[in-house]
């Protein structure tokens, strides 16, 4: 799903588009904007999960480190991960899983540097590139590093974007431009959106751990830290 489509579902279900209407150079731009503010302050704030995502890169013989990231000359310049969940080689049609281990254990492997395929993987989040270690040297060129990875949250530069945020960040992004764009189009705000939107804003704090209490509707109409229950709750 792109960026877009959560917009045009958002005009769509405040009515925009009952008449014909189409989203004109204006409103994706705004759009743009609200999208890049609210996930740029959801991040912030330590809310925002990114879907896990399967890369891989060709391995080199010989070498038991290899670096990703986007700055000078990596082994792969994909995204630098945060974090590595699964990882396994392939090898032709054969799959060889990899055990994530942790720096404590890294550093008690006795031997590094023989020749063999390898059966363990450290990952370093070193910035600006990651640094990814195998418990013995590659024996292969031929083969394959697959892994599942966690990466920073990156800031869409257009609509058309494919969204890598969770469902849940998904749908909290629809309900959120749904009631941004209801006033800017004249459209009464229904209480029920109002609702959805905190429902899917606690979600989205509880999905990623944050420690804070979640926000109620009872909350906002008490004028708790003094917010309007349709104007400011983000």
């Amino acid at each position: 799903m792109t960026y877009l489509q959560v917009v045009q579902d958002a005009m769509a279900s405040i009515g925009w588009y009952s008449k014909g209407r189409q989203l004109d150079g204006h409103d994706k731009a705004y759009a743009l904007r609200a999208i890049q503010r609210l996930l740029g302050l959801w991040s912030d704030k330590g809310w925002l999960t990114v879907a896990p995502i399967w890369r891989n890169f060709q391995l080199t013989a010989n070498q038991n480190n290899f670096t990703v990231g986007e700055s000078g000359s990596p082994d792969s310049s994909d995204p630098r991960p945060t974090k590595i969940l699964e990882a396994f080689i392939r090898n032709s049609d054969n799959d060889n899983h990899l055990s994530i281990i942790d720096s404590a254990k890294w550093a008690r492997e006795f031997s590094k540097t023989a020749v063999s395929r390898p059966t363990e993987l450290y990952y370093d989040p070193t910035i600006p590139n990651g640094t990814i270690y195998f418990n013995s040297k590659v024996a292969s060129s031929s083969d394959y590093l697959h892994y599942l990875a966690e990466e920073p949250y990156t800031e869409p530069t257009k609509l058309s974007e494919d969204i890598t945020a969770s469902p849940a960040v998904r749908h909290a992004l629809f309900c959120r431009l749904r009631l941004d764009f209801a006033p800017k189009k004249d459209v009464p705000i229904d209480p029920v959106w109002a609702t959805d939107w905190l429902d899917a804003q606690n979600t989205i704090k509880t999905r990623a751990g944050a420690n804070r209490t979640t926000t109620t509707v009872s909350d906002l109409a008490a004028g708790r830290g003094k917010r309007d229950i349709l104007t400011d709750y983000r």
